[in-house]
């Protein structure tokens, strides 16, 4: 899948700052996905992650900024930014959802959505936070 990320030009992205006691998305998804955090929080991150560290200057604070920082600098065609406090992931298909607990699962299901959005003409994709259990 990885490789997959890369031929399709898509950069997936946990954003995190001052939670590194409290992440759950890292449990979701495939430990190769990179988390960024602000450079002065990395050696904490570190400690409780093993998925890849990318650092931010210290100076970009709030979530529009930082998002601003990752089109910046990454080349990738499509980034997909997520929160750090996911805690669960829902399939909905049929009648009925159902969980999905596995990371590659997860992750090709942010894939399908974010060709989906490109397919579309457009520039922004999100989920629903409700709770369809």
């Amino acid at each position: 899948m990885k490789n997959l990320l890369k031929d399709l030009g898509i950069k997936v992205v946990i954003l995190s700052r001052s939670r590194y006691d409290h992440l759950k998305t890292i449990h979701l998804l495939p430990t190769y996905i990179p988390i960024v955090v602000p450079e002065s929080e990395k050696d904490e991150y570190a400690k409780v992650c093993k998925n890849p560290i990318i650092t931010t200057p210290d100076d970009v604070k709030g979530l529009g900024r930082l998002r601003n920082w990752c089109i910046d600098n990454f080349e990738e065609r499509s980034i997909i930014m997520i929160d750090d406090d996911i805690s669960r992931c829902y399939s909905l298909t049929s009648k009925q959802s159902r969980p999905v607990k596995d990371p590659e699962e997860i992750l090709q299901i942010l894939i399908n959505a974010c060709i989906m959005a490109d397919d579309m003409g457009t520039n922004v994709f999100g989920f629903s936070q409700r709770d369809i259990r």
